[in-house]
């Protein structure tokens, strides 16, 4: 009798284990079930930055968010972060501007943030740095450690949009009119100097990058 009933109850032991195997594995199938029919909706988001849907992978994971996900793609989030650092380093500004360009027109760049100080003289021109722009030294190198540095918008514009040949031409006719009597040197100091504040004015704080204008 005693055998019968270790028998049952060892049967009876079983039968729990199954049914507790059974109930994990009905609860598995569930969990997948639903993982499987939410998860489509979940390989794409539309970032409320760039209004572009992208995948999931493009958003970081945040628990106060519905979808647990960020509603702003990681890429716009860098570039906000980045947009900011610029707005307080005019440095870091010129340097994502000359990236952008580098990119854009497919030229070589390995330069740093520090590599692009900004002086407080424009020194090419002498006067005082209203707004700044990158200047490729040799315009057919790319921005590289040692082509590029920081002058005034005017100076970048000037050196630009003439050759050095134009550059005498213009420098010996003012020359030669100073000498005639015609234009006191006084007065043309102060007319370069005019033009500049008015080229400059109401760009200020704005970086320029002019060295690549006129290239296809």
């Amino acid at each position: 009798m005693s055998r019968v009933l270790i028998k049952c109850r060892a049967l009876i032991n079983s039968l729990h284990v199954l049914r507790t195997e059974y109930e994990e594995a009905a609860k598995m199938s569930r969990d997948k079930f639903a993982k499987a029919t939410i998860l489509p909706t979940l390989l794409t988001m539309k970032c409320k930055g760039c209004m572009t849907i992208k995948m999931i992978s493009d958003f970081s994971p945040r628990k106060d968010t519905k979808t647990g996900y960020s509603t702003i793609c990681k890429a716009c989030i860098a570039a906000r972060q980045r947009q900011k650092r610029a707005e307080q380093d005019p440095a870091m500004r010129l340097y994502e501007y000359a990236k952008r360009r580098a990119i854009k027109r497919k030229r070589d760049f390995d330069i740093l943030p520090e590599d692009l100080v900004v002086p407080a003289i424009c020194p090419v021109l002498g006067t005082p740095m209203r707004v700044p722009s990158v200047d490729r030294i040799n315009p057919l190198l790319g921005y590289v450690k040692g082509n590029v540095r920081v002058i005034s918008h005017r100076a970048n514009m000037l050196r630009n949009n003439a050759t050095y040949e134009e550059m005498q031409a213009v420098l010996a006719d003012t020359d030669t009119l100073i000498k005639s009597g015609r234009l006191p040197a006084e007065v043309a100091h102060r007319v370069a100097h005019d033009q500049a504040d008015t080229d400059e004015e109401g760009v200020a704080h704005v970086p320029v990058e002019t060295d690549d204008v006129g290239e296809a």
